[in-house]
């Protein structure tokens, strides 16, 4: 009696480009032709899907190998599916583009032991020879968030540095009018304090901004990974691959604006 096994394989981080579709749709092609060969009664099917709903199914491998519809639309998800009804083999391939909370790309695979073995080991060598999504942010979200907290933090002192060099001597001459006025006042304890201890307050200080920073870095985290989606599909129009855009024009804006501000800002302090 043969046994069967049945296991999902799952698929993130990754850049999905027309040839690796190209590449698990032949798994099913073989196999659908392996089964018709035997006489045995099977299905296969391939699915597209695009932005605007709109599903073009075909049981033929040409769906992917031409233009339309992979070159012509943006794809929201693919799904291949492959059932020998006799034999009882099964393979799934969803493929969904999107971020990793609701991704549910992965391929199932179900049938006798010896079949599913080989057939697993094919899809494995697959997935892996696929471009990674290489993003620091998905793979660190939360150094990324503390990061991100941590730069508004440093945000605040510089500024707050920027004031008082705005206004240094107007600053130093009311605290020295304050303190001869009031030498038991709270305030005077509390800059008498911070004189003695400007280490200790420095860091008491950053970390108060820290955790108060942690919601708004929490946020610009997750809009930042928007733009490495958890799958990519790399196919399709260049116009409607959005998330490669958005890259572009950010990152632009960080080399033509943000960057000059900041060696400005340093240059003043320095």
């Amino acid at each position: 009696m043969n046994r069967k096994k049945s296991k999902k394989l799952s698929i993130s981080m990754k850049i999905i480009k027309k040839g690796d579709i190209v590449n698990l749709a032949e798994i099913f092609s073989r196999e659908a032709k392996k089964s018709a060969e035997a006489g045995n009664r099977y299905i296969v099917r391939y699915e597209v899907e695009d932005h605007d709903e709109e599903i073009t199914t075909d049981d033929d491998l040409t769906i992917f190998t031409s233009k339309d519809p992979l070159d012509l639309v943006k794809s929201k998800s693919i799904t291949m599916t492959y059932y020998d009804i006799d034999k009882k083999q099964d393979i799934k391939v969803i493929l969904t583009q999107g971020g990793k909370s609701n991704n549910n790309s992965g391929i199932q695979i179900s049938g006798e032991k010896d079949w599913f073995t080989v057939i697993y080991d094919e899809f494995k060598i697959i997935i892996e020879s696929i471009q990674p999504q290489t993003c620091f942010f998905w793979r660190h979200k939360i150094i990324s968030v503390s990061l991100i907290a941590l730069g508004f933090v440093i945000s605040i002192w510089v500024v707050s540095w920027l004031i008082y060099l705005i206004d240094s001597d107007g600053n130093k001459l009311e605290l020295l009018n304050h303190l001869r006025e009031n030498p038991r006042s709270f305030r005077t304890a509390v800059l008498i304090f911070t004189k003695n201890n400007r280490l200790f307050v420095g860091f008491f200080t950053s970390f108060i901004f820290w955790l108060i920073s942690l919601p708004i870095a929490k946020d610009i985290t997750n809009w930042l990974l928007k733009m490495w989606p958890n799958i990519e599909f790399d196919f399709g129009p260049e116009h409607l691959k959005f998330e490669k855009s958005k890259r572009k024009r950010r990152f632009a804006f960080l080399t033509i604006v943000v960057v000059p501000v900041v060696i400005a800002v340093l240059s003043i302090i320095a």
